[in-house]
C-alpha cells in the first residue's frame, strides 16, 4: 500500500515539474530581424511570463535596430540590453499589456538582453542579439 502512494506522489511531482518548466524559459526560439526600407532592421519581441519570444535574434549587418517590445503579460517587465563589455545600451520599462519602441545602433557582435525584475532572468527571461559583419 505504501508503495502505491509513493508512485502516485512521484507521478505528481513529475507532472508539477513539467508544468513549472513549461511556464519558465520557453525554450530556444530564433528569428531573423526584418530589414526596413530606410536601411535599419526591425525586431518584435514578446515579453511574457518569464520568457522573451524570440530569445535569439540574428541581424545580417551592423546598423540601427528598431526594437518593438510587447508585454503580453499582466505584470510589469523590463528589457535591458548589454554589449559585450557589459555596458547597458537600453533599459526599457514595459507596463502590462503595453509596447515599448526604441532604436539602438549595433556593431558586429553578441548582445545579451534580459528582464531585470527579481528572479525573471533566473527563470529564463533572457536572450541574445547576434549582429553579423557586413558582407
Amino acid at each position: 500500500m505504501f508503495r502505491n502512494h509513493r508512485i502516485e506522489y512521484l507521478v505528481l511531482i513529475v507532472l508539477l515539474v513539467g508544468v513549472v518548466a513549461g511556464c519558465a524559459g520557453g525554450g530556444h526560439v530564433r528569428t531573423e530581424a526584418t530589414p526596413l526600407a530606410n536601411g535599419s532592421n526591425l525586431i518584435t519581441i514578446e515579453a511574457g511570463n518569464y520568457k522573451f519570444k524570440p530569445n535569439e535574434i540574428r541581424v545580417a549587418r551592423p546598423g540601427t535596430l528598431v526594437l518593438e517590445i510587447k508585454n503580453i503579460s499582466g505584470s510589469e517587465h523590463n528589457f535591458t540590453l548589454k554589449n559585450a563589455r557589459g555596458e547597458i545600451l537600453k533599459d526599457l520599462k514595459i507596463r502590462p499589456k503595453d509596447t515599448a519602441i526604441s532604436n539602438v545602433d549595433l556593431e558586429p557582435g553578441t548582445y545579451q538582453f534580459y528582464c531585470n525584475k527579481q528572479f525573471h532572468t533566473k527563470l529564463g527571461m533572457k536572450g541574445q542579439i547576434i549582429v553579423e559583419t557586413a558582407k
